[in-house]
């Protein structure tokens, strides 16, 4: 495990609140493989079966969060640096 912003991966997940069910039961979890190239891939990131077991696919990347502001959100102060994070209202 990376602590938070010390990852040195060249491609990553960007994590996604998309999910399916394809089966009764099952759930397929959604996530964006961006590669060291740029290049973006929609792919399956873990799936739970209706029989409980699971499966998922390129662990080996780390996942970085999307975080959802509110239109109202507002940058009080900060740089967005590790020594001078943003503060939003």
């Amino acid at each position: 495990a990376n602590k938070a912003g010390t990852s040195t991966a060249t491609a990553y997940w960007l994590a996604s609140r998309y999910y399916d069910t394809y089966s009764v039961g099952a759930r397929y979890y959604y996530g964006r493989l961006v590669l060291a190239s740029g290049s973006v891939y929609y792919y399956g990131l873990y799936h739970v079966y209706s029989d409980g077991s699971n499966s998922y696919s390129n662990i080996q990347y780390a996942v970085r969060p999307i975080v959802t502001l509110k239109s109202t959100s507002e940058k009080l102060s900060g740089s967005g640096t590790s020594s001078s994070p943003y503060v939003l209202n």
